[in-house]
């Protein structure tokens, strides 16, 4: 495992997958030091109090122990926890606060992974199969991931970042929650005549029935679209073919579809 030295001057990469935007403010940076590359992560978010952003940095570490111990890899630290520290990038002097280092990972995510893929159902399913497994063995809230997006999980069926506080404190409600998350990442990368045979191929392998009807029930928002179609870059987007804006309305679709057709079947 590479080692990171705090005194050592840094340079910034750009990673090649596409971080997704972040609602706040958390520190991510890519940096590399002596020919290795880390990600520095700071659980501080804008507004935050040392004990918010301390909580959230154990939660992370917490879940990762959690995930571990249902065989289930994840993404571990390479150094930290640190409280605060001053890191030097590009020259620049920046101050980090409750952090944990990485090592910066070359495989794609699977969002990638699915998106490259001219037939990614293979991969698709076994998605669905390893976190159907995984909520299956879960007592605990912190093994189930409360942003369970495929931009979280490596191609390799590594997890990470897990520091997101669930909103919820119901284990089922939690499980469909990550289900959720998952196939609107699914939807955010498929073509949009694709997204009934890739959501079905997840949903088969996931095989929770339960679940898959509380998420589908609780994402039951016929106002969600209008709120959409009102922003004018949505509507705009829409006008010029870009579905992919509708990916969570395809989602729902694909998934109540899917149920549908197992109501009938019995």
């Amino acid at each position: 495992m590479p080692e990171f030295n705090v005194n050592i001057p840094c340079a910034s990469f750009q990673p090649g997958n596409k971080v997704p935007a972040r609602r706040k403010t958390v520190a991510l940076l890519f940096v590399q030091q002596q020919g290795r590359r880390f990600v520095v992560k700071s659980f501080f978010e804008e507004h935050d109090t040392d004990e918010q952003s301390e909580q959230r940095l154990q939660r992370e570490l917490e879940a990762m122990e959690a995930f571990a111990a249902l065989d289930v890899k994840v993404l571990r630290p390479v150094f930290g926890p640190a409280t605060e520290f001053t890191l030097s990038v590009d020259g620049r002097e920046i101050r980090l606060v409750h952090v944990l280092v990485f090592p910066f990972r070359e495989c794609r995510t699977l969002q990638k992974a699915i998106a490259d893929n001219p037939d990614p159902l293979p991969l698709i399913r076994e998605a669905g199969t390893r976190i159907g497994e995984r909520h299956g063995k879960a007592n605990s809230m912190l093994q189930v991931h409360s942003d369970g997006a495929p931009h979280n999980i490596l191609e390799d069926w590594t997890w990470f970042d897990f520091s997101a506080e669930h909103k919820t404190s119901d284990l089922s409600v939690a499980k469909s929650n990550e289900v959720w998350r998952f196939i609107t990442g699914l939807a955010g990368v498929t073509p949009a005549g694709q997204t009934q045979a890739r959501v079905t191929a997840f949903c088969e392998t996931y095989a929770d029935l339960p679940v898959m009807k509380l998420a589908r029930d609780r994402k039951r928002r016929p106002w969600a679209l209008l709120r959409m179609l009102a922003r004018p870059h949505y509507l705009c987007a829409l006008l010029a073919g870009d579905t992919q804006r509708l990916r969570r309305v395809r989602a729902w679709r694909a998934l109540d579809n899917y149920l549908k057709a197992v109501s009938l079947a019995r």
